[in-house]
């Protein structure tokens, strides 16, 4: 990909209590940018479901990394964390039943980063997860 033009970094604790904070550092840099608000919502929801996976999921995990940057046409979003190895690109990919009524209660946030992103990558390196989805400008 081509060089950052703008970008956003933020590590905190895989905790739950630490979303907001995070979505408001990241409404900051959509703002910022003057993405359109489909843009910043898709990667607001993106950020929001990984960030929620590390503190749900990882763990184990003492910190995770968040980075946003603008590279031309796309954003590139990277979650990094410390905890156990788990590449989500390979799990199944859910959708929502038509009966809602009868639909089984999680397990749709990386259903939805996928479909959200042009692309999802997956790399384990020195003991971290790095997680990398790419959203479109459109």
């Amino acid at each position: 990909m081509n060089k950052a033009v703008s970008q956003v970094s933020i590590s905190v604790a895989p905790e739950a209590e630490e979303v907001p904070r995070v979505l408001d550092a990241i409404e900051g840099f959509a703002s910022g940018i003057s993405l359109t608000a489909r843009v910043a919502n898709r990667l607001s929801v993106v950020v929001e479901e990984l960030l929620a996976n590390v503190a749900m999921h990882a763990q184990g995990a003492t910190q995770v990394g968040i980075k946003v940057a603008l590279m031309g046409d796309a954003l590139e979003v990277t979650v990094e964390d410390d905890g156990p190895a788990f590449n989500p690109t390979l799990g199944e990919i859910r959708t929502v039943d038509e009966d809602l009524d009868n639909a089984v209660i999680g397990g749709l946030g990386l259903s939805l980063v996928r479909q959200m992103s042009s692309s999802l990558t997956y790399e384990r390196s020195d003991g971290t997860n790095r997680l990398t989805a790419v959203l479109t400008l459109q």
